[in-house]
């Protein structure tokens, strides 16, 4: 059963062949301005894609994603 971010990142990262790399903490300037639109960044992540690009990734919801695409 996934209980934290971590679990998270490793389940979607063993699904996701895209996915590069992922680093838990993200800038802290992205944090502010999610905070700043009412978005709790508490479980977004930096995701290095295969493809060269960087994102900020909601990974509960990358992490269903996967799961109901099967």
């Amino acid at each position: 059963m996934l209980r934290s971010k971590g679990d998270y990142m490793k389940a979607a990262k063993e699904m996701d062949s895209r996915i590069k790399e992922m680093d838990s903490a993200i800038p802290i300037g992205i944090s502010k301005h999610l905070y700043d639109l009412g978005i709790d960044p508490s479980m977004m992540v930096m995701v290095y894609w295969t493809s060269g690009k960087q994102e900020v990734v909601n990974i509960v919801a990358h992490w269903a994603l996967l799961t109901n695409s099967k």
